[in-house]
């Protein structure tokens, strides 16, 4: 298992991130996310926009 330093220094074990995207894909439902560059590269995802 690798680790990532997403943007905001958390660590997140990589398998984490495929099994969140994967979850988020295959129901269809919109991911609320501060961290759209994490998931940008995911096609099918769909990301909604996080305002603060």
């Amino acid at each position: 298992m690798a680790e990532l330093r997403m943007s905001d220094r958390v660590l997140i074990d990589t398998d984490v991130l495929i099994d969140v995207s994967r979850g988020i894909v295959v129901t269809g439902y919109p991911l609320l996310t501060k961290n759209h560059s994490d998931y940008r590269f995911i096609q099918g995802i769909n990301l909604l926009p996080f305002n603060q």
